[in-house]
């Protein structure tokens, strides 16, 4: 059976297609793709998701519609966060994409996504039993602590490369001054993670900011997820790329790395400075990268719930 799993996030839509075997309780992907409609731009000015955001997310719909249709495939998941959380417009636009294109859109709250989240990502250290996953958004940065049977710890932050990029950076390039305050009020918000006993866990790093600076940092032509699922960026490596991108304005970021940062030149700076901030917080030199997010959470979730299901008949 093919499975469709939808991740709209305040930065990235991105589509899973994968081959599900329920008796064998494994997914297989069988397609990835990645658009970048940015639903958070300038959110936070009057409080709703802009027309031209919208346009671009439901051609991006569109295609992924033709995608789902083209694979065969059975049952679609679509999952929404952190910006259709808060938009006060987003519950038209939800009727909007059902009656056009009969996707339904399942809006979860943080701890919700943060759980779907952790269920993807910690695909990457099965054999590993206690481990910490992040990822960072466009609105907001989920940071979840568990082992194989519960979470431990888990919280939504609302703050992502994308609002932090839009609050703090005004120009082409950033100030020193900006970077600093950028960077202060990130560790003031994660703050609280001084409060957890992280040490000897590893970090697992998700979504469009590890993945992009994976990819860039083994210097290939095409992403491939079977090399950047499981690859280790180091705190030098890191910090290296955030001196770069202090100095360098987006055009000259998207100039030097091309495709792989397409859609988030502007922010990767602030992501960046975000995952090298958990890192610190969580005793972490290094992170494990993983492509397996949401989409990934939600597809296995769906399998151990059908499963449950069929056991309860």
């Amino acid at each position: 059976m093919n499975i469709a799993s939808i991740d709209i996030g305040s930065n990235t839509v991105l589509l899973l297609i994968a081959e599900v075997d329920f008796k064998k309780r494994t997914l297989n992907a069988i397609l990835n793709e990645y658009e970048s409609p940015r639903l958070g731009k300038g959110l936070k000015d009057d409080g709703a998701i802009s027309l031209e955001a919208i346009k671009k997310l439901e051609t991006v719909l569109h295609k992924y519609k033709r995608l789902i249709e083209e694979y065969n495939t059975t049952k679609v998941i679509c999952t929404a966060t952190n910006a259709m959380r808060v938009a006060k417009n987003s519950n038209q636009i939800i009727t909007d994409i059902r009656d056009k294109l009969g996707i339904e859109i399942d809006v979860i709250n943080g701890d919700r996504e943060a759980e779907l989240t952790f269920l993807g990502a910690s695909t990457v250290l099965n054999d590993v039993d206690q481990k910490i996953v992040v990822d960072i958004g466009g609105g907001s940065t989920e940071l979840i602590l568990g082992n194989k049977e519960n979470i431990l710890y888990k919280k939504s932050f609302p703050i992502g490369a994308v609002n932090t990029t839009e609050r703090f950076f005004n120009g082409n390039v950033p100030t020193a001054s900006e970077i600093n305050l950028l960077t202060e009020f990130v560790k003031n918000t994660f703050n609280e993670l001084n409060n957890l006993d992280t040490k000897n866990i590893p970090l697992i790093a998700v979504a469009g900011t590890p993945t992009s600076l994976s990819a860039v940092h083994l210097g290939i032509t095409e992403y491939d997820e079977n090399l950047v699922e499981g690859s280790v960026l180091t705190d030098e490596i890191i910090e290296k790329f955030i001196q770069y991108f202090s100095d360098h304005s987006a055009a000259q970021i998207l100039l030097k790395y091309g495709k792989f940062l397409k859609g988030r030149e502007d922010i990767i700076l602030a992501g960046s400075i975000i995952l090298k901030t958990v890192m610190k917080l969580t005793h972490n030199e290094q992170i494990i990268v993983s492509g397996k997010g949401i989409r990934y959470g939600s597809l296995i979730s769906y399998m151990n719930n059908y499963e449950s299901g069929r056991k309860g008949m």
